[in-house]
């Protein structure tokens, strides 16, 4: 028989668990442990005979940490959802529960972010600048402020920073099954509540290739008689119209509607390889104090610059604009304010949401949406796309809600199927995300948008605590 082998660093480390879990799995390895009674081990002292009692069984228990292979896609993207409540994390690929471990979360006054962030930064072994040095093994960065996984002693509750401290070998096959800007969703509630599902019958994205472009883009009769092109581009394509006086069979495209099928198939090649980040929120107070700085600029009044910040120039163009329209004079934005203006500049009412994509940590697209039962809560989720081929024209998503960014008190918030469904979107974004999508692209809905701490070097954080 060979020797057994085991790890220096893991068999010193300072958690007797971590120990014990060392010796239990060598003992699992040699499979069924017998151990004879004490009287049989005095009775063979005694009488140099063996006897002939049944041995004792030993019954192990199974270890805490799982890591196991069910069905999943080696291709999908690994999400990982961390439950403060129950100190437990779970591995989750393609929708299917990969693995589970112990964990232990920041002690009070260290309290650990919940909301939704993704893995910044990977380092197999790391010193904190925070905490004297203090080692991080197998670090796993979530917020630029200090939070991470990393392996720690694990003292059955909440005792870390603020990070999430998890078993030394555990935390070791986690960072091999991440990859940089996957997800980690922290939340409240219990792993139960908070898990991946398949979404069926409902459509959120899908990529274009190029196939899809030269069938996307064939031209298609206008009420003028010309020849348009049916792409987001809307681009008119007149060429044999002006030359020849004639209107094109249909189907047939000009040597323009050739061309700019390959300008858009070029530009679909060059497009980042990063996974979209995509955001729908409400219009925060920064949105609409904005829009009323522009209408009171609009209006003649001095605000100071247009940046959402309500400064003692923009109070004082509030007072101003009141006095001059016979309102009551509070310096405040008011609906009433927000009326008034609209009707001096003329100005609709704008869309109550947006939808911001990004890639690579840089936003591509910010645009209005609309959003259906304006009073009702969307809540906070998660939608996650699986992998799929080059060619592809659908992808398979899977989502789950976590904890509310907002408090609506006894309002019941909208699964992910229904928040979906309150979305209005143009067509136009729609072509533009599957122009530029890949597989771990990802949605979140939520009420409230990304936290402070979402920058040039993050994907979306979307904290609800």
């Amino acid at each position: 028989m060979k020797p057994l082998k085991y790890s220096h660093s893991v068999w010193s480390s300072s958690a007797p668990r971590e120990r014990l879990a060392v010796v239990v799995a060598a003992v699992l390895a040699l499979g069924t442990v017998t151990i004879a009674s004490a009287p049989a081990e005095a009775a063979k002292k005694r009488t140099g005979t063996t006897s002939a009692s049944a041995p004792v069984k030993l019954a192990l228990a199974p270890l805490p940490n799982r890591v196991s292979r069910p069905e999943a896609n080696e291709r999908d993207p690994v999400l990982v959802v961390i439950s403060i409540s129950e100190q437990r994390l779970a591995v989750y690929r393609g929708g299917v529960q990969i693995a589970t471990s112990r964990v232990s979360t920041g002690r009070k006054g260290f309290a650990t972010p919940t909301g939704i962030f993704s893995i910044l930064q990977k380092r197999p072994q790391h010193y904190s600048n925070i905490y004297r040095g203090a080692s991080m093994p197998f670090m796993q960065r979530v917020t630029w402020s200090g939070v991470a996984m990393h392996a720690g002693n694990l003292p059955g509750y909440p005792a870390s920073h603020g990070c999430i401290r998890l078993p030394y070998a555990f935390s070791k096959q986690l960072f091999g099954m991440t990859s940089m800007n996957g997800h980690v969703v922290i939340t409240r509630q219990g792993l139960a509540s908070v898990k991946p599902h398949n979404l069926t019958g409902v459509e959120v994205f899908n990529p274009s290739s190029l196939e899809a472009i030269a069938s996307n883009d064939q031209p298609g009769e206008s009420t003028s008689g010309e020849v348009v092109l049916t792409s987001a581009q809307g681009v008119a394509s007149t060429d044999i119209a002006k030359a020849t006086g004639e209107t094109p069979e249909a189907g047939m495209a000009s040597f323009g509607d050739i061309e700019m099928m390959f300008d858009r198939a070029d530009r679909l090649e060059s497009y980042s390889d990063k996974p979209l980040r995509i955001l729908v929120t409400r219009r925060g107070i920064t949105n609409r104090n904005s829009e009323v700085q522009e209408m009171l600029t609009e209006a003649g009044f001095d605000t100071g610059g247009i940046d959402g910040a309500l400064g003692k120039k923009s109070v004082a163009a509030i007072k101003d604009f009141e006095t001059a329209h016979a309102m009551p004079v509070t310096g405040t934005v008011s609906d009433q304010l927000v009326a008034k203006l609209r009707e001096v500049t003329r100005r609709p009412a704008p869309a109550n949401a947006h939808i911001i994509v990004r890639q690579g940590y840089k936003n591509i697209l910010d645009v209005p949406v609309t959003i259906k039962d304006w009073d009702k809560p969307l809540g906070t989720h998660l939608y996650l796309s699986m992998h799929f081929s080059s060619g592809q024209q659908s992808a398979r998503w899977t989502a789950l809600s976590t904890d509310p960014t907002t408090d609506f008190g006894s309002r019941t918030a909208s699964s992910p199927a229904e928040a979906l469904d309150r979305i209005d979107m143009p067509e136009f974004v729609r072509n533009f995300i599957a122009d530029r999508m890949h597989p771990g692209s990802s949605l979140i809905i939520a009420d409230n948008g990304h936290s402070y701490d979402t920058s040039k070097f993050t994907d979306f954080i979307v904290r609800t605590r």
